[in-house]
């Protein structure tokens, strides 16, 4: 199994996927053999039905999403897949009717029904300026504007902004690959962003490495915009 996922790994890396997906489906991966060599299986042979209906029983057990486990199982799929066409394996399991039915149901969300207006939006962004860290609030300011990604945010280029008029500031921004990385979907795209748009942008390519930025840091700051600013969590 380790052979198998270190197979896998080699092909499991942009421009196939995403960093984020590579990594995600490599940790879940490597966590599953972890797992599954305590049950003394180490051949793919001995991932059976029975051994994968104790995996999800044993993850439920702890308290995990279904949806989580649903991910774990979809990484294990792949790699199967990947081992199957590789002549790795002589059938892939998750192909079967019973494989199949291991997908948990899981719960349907509530719609997000509930937007800012601009007038909240601009407030909002003001208060981030107060009450977050600069990268931060510069980030939550750029993406507001252009509706990039954070992560495709993290890999801007000052070439990445051209400007088209220089008496009105409006300018074109284009996200595309990088060394290494790609956004999700592949979404290449141009984007027409304002004069203050452009400013937040060179603002956060400046500073971006100043403080942290990752989503957990970005979330925790944006609750605390958001009470701040007297508008509903967003």
């Amino acid at each position: 199994l380790t052979r198998l996922v270190m197979s896998f790994a080699e092909v499991c890396k942009p421009p196939r996927y995403t960093p984020t997906t590579a990594n995600g489906y490599l940790l879940r991966l490597a966590s599953f053999v972890e797992w599954v060599e305590k049950k003394k299986a180490t051949r793919a042979g001995d991932v059976t039905y029975r051994i994968m209906q104790v995996f999800i029983a044993e993850r439920t057990a702890e308290g995990v999403a279904a949806s989580t486990i649903n991910r774990e199982l979809q990484a294990l799929r792949t790699c199967f897949k990947h081992a199957r066409r590789q002549g790795l394996i002589p059938a892939d399991p998750f192909l079967t009717e019973d494989f199949r039915s291991l997908k948990l149901r899981e719960p349907r969300p509530k719609p997000a029904a509930l937007t800012l207006s601009p007038k909240q939006i601009d407030i909002a962004l003001d208060v981030a300026e107060q009450v977050c860290t600069k990268p931060v609030a510069a980030l939550l300011r750029f993406t507001a504007g252009s509706g990039v990604r954070s992560a495709e945010a993290m890999h801007l280029e000052e070439s990445d902004v051209r400007v088209l008029d220089a008496d009105s500031g409006r300018a074109m921004l284009t996200i595309g690959p990088k060394p290494g990385w790609t956004t999700k979907g592949y979404r290449y795209r141009d984007v027409p962003i304002s004069k203050r748009t452009v400013a937040a942008a060179h603002e956060f390519i400046r500073i971006k490495h100043m403080a942290p930025t990752d989503q957990k840091t970005v979330w925790n700051q944006m609750r605390k915009v958001a009470a701040a600013a007297g508008v509903p969590v967003f």
